[in-house]
């Protein structure tokens, strides 16, 4: 049960240094504790930003220290095809969403592309390191750990949950379901290219151009309906593709993640 520990482990030290780094910095900025104005219980938020860089951090610290394994292994390596993978997964999300956004129209009759603005541009970066900081947290470290103790299939199903649950509470049963779906989709990325870049890009296109198209807090039945028929013929399509890993990381793959190290 040695996985379950470092999953555990993993997660914690996110919470607990992303609490503690966000309560040091509002020290340093207000000289005093955070807290409400009313009850006088404390506050304290952290930055999505923080709580990206300490995600990162404690991968490339438990993969470095805790795993004894390369870096690179954590699927996050600037090989020569790596920025060919993102820009494919940017086009792919975004042509999903688009689908979606036509197959909601034609469900709904309400045309989302009047809604379209190039407003939100300035949330590029904000978008990218959403993507990637949930890329890392359920399809990195941990899913990289749940494959290596219970094998592909069992750590696809466990992650995909996962991921729908951190949306049950905002988007209820049949939006966690389909985000459970996407979360299928995101983990066959990784699988096809032993990588993250590709299912970060895929993450990455989707929510930029639910953004642009002003698609974002739509929770209707309709919507969701319309996202899981894409969803699928989407992961139908990326099963068929001839994606190769590069060969780089199909070694690091199968030499660190498939068979793991035992641990000293």
């Amino acid at each position: 049960m040695w996985w379950i520990l470092k999953v555990l482990s993993f997660f914690s030290a996110i919470l607990g240094l992303s609490f503690i780094f966000s309560l040091l910095v509002s020290l340093r900025i207000t000289k005093a504790l955070p807290r409400e104005p009313s009850t006088g219980k404390l506050n304290i938020k952290v930055d999505p930003w923080l709580l990206t860089l300490v995600t990162l951090g404690t991968s490339l610290a438990m993969v470095q220290y805790l795993d004894h394994r390369p870096l690179a292994s954590l699927g996050l390596h600037f090989y020569s095809s790596w920025w060919i993978e993102l820009a494919l997964g940017v086009v792919w999300g975004s042509a999903m969403l688009i689908a979606m956004a036509i197959l909601l129209w034609i469900f709904s009759g309400q045309n989302p592309f009047v809604k379209f603005s190039m407003a939100k541009y300035p949330t590029l970066l904000g978008h990218l390191r959403g993507s990637l900081g949930e890329e890392l947290a359920v399809r990195g470290y941990p899913f990289q750990v749940l494959v290596g103790a219970l094998g592909v299939y069992p750590a696809i199903l466990v992650t995909s949950a996962f991921f729908g649950l951190l949306h049950y509470q905002s988007q209820g049963l049949l939006g966690a379901a389909d985000t459970g779906l996407v979360g299928l989709l995101l983990a066959t990325a990784v699988l096809k290219t032993k990588a993250l870049w590709l299912a970060v890009g895929v993450h990455f296109g989707w929510n930029f151009a639910e953004a642009l198209f002003g698609l974002e807090g739509i929770s209707s039945r309709e919507r969701y309906l319309a996202e899981i028929v894409v969803v699928i013929i989407s992961w139908f399509l990326l099963m068929a593709l001839p994606i190769q890993p590069h060969p780089e990381m199909e070694r690091l793959w199968n030499g660190y993640i498939v068979h793991p190290k035992p641990q000293q």
